[in-house]
């Protein structure tokens, strides 16, 4: 594909303007998600639109991926985006499931221990499972495992949060 295949009705294109708009427009269904929570969109590729389709086919664009951000907590980026497929970009969602019931993404409480179980699975396969004795000990230990092995996996704890459990276990 070229720039010259870009069209209005390709499916970049699409990419592009849905971008814009669930991060712009108050009356998107998703603008909660994006825009409602201050994600955005950089001005290079809020300005110029074939800066952005440059970016997408010059950093791995196929018409079987989809647009992620690397830290969902930060705006779309060339330096915080990629194309995943869906199953990986699953990996990194907001969302908790409905039947979780520590509040935290991969820490559940153990029912006849009464400790935390903390996990994380990759390609439906678990290669980290530790007990602590606090939900907050179980969340930092899966995210300290999550960054040092460099997994694309949505954080628990957010950064500042993290920093301030992090320096007072040291204390």
């Amino acid at each position: 594909m070229s720039l010259c295949d870009v069209r209005s009705k390709s499916r970049i294109y699409n990419i592009h303007l849905k971008m814009l708009d669930r991060c712009n427009n108050p009356s998107n269904e998703y603008y909660k998600n994006y825009g409602g929570r201050g994600i955005s969109v950089c001005k290079e590729w809020t300005d110029d639109r074939k800066s952005f389709f440059e970016w997408a086919l010059n950093n791995g664009y196929t018409e079987v991926l989809t647009l992620e951000r690397i830290n969902n907590d930060k705006e779309y980026s060339p330096s915080n985006c990629t194309w995943k497929t869906r199953s990986e970009q699953m990996m990194n969602t907001r969302r908790i499931k409905s039947n979780n019931t520590s509040g935290h993404r991969g820490v559940s409480k153990c029912k006849q221990t009464g400790k935390f179980a903390s996990y994380v699975n990759v390609n439906n396969k678990r290669v980290f499972h530790k007990r602590f004795d606090t939900l907050i000990e179980a969340a930092v230990a899966r995210d300290s495992y999550i960054i040092n092995n460099g997994l694309g996996h949505t954080l628990t704890i957010p950064h500042s949060e993290r920093i301030k459990y992090a320096s007072a276990s040291v204390a």
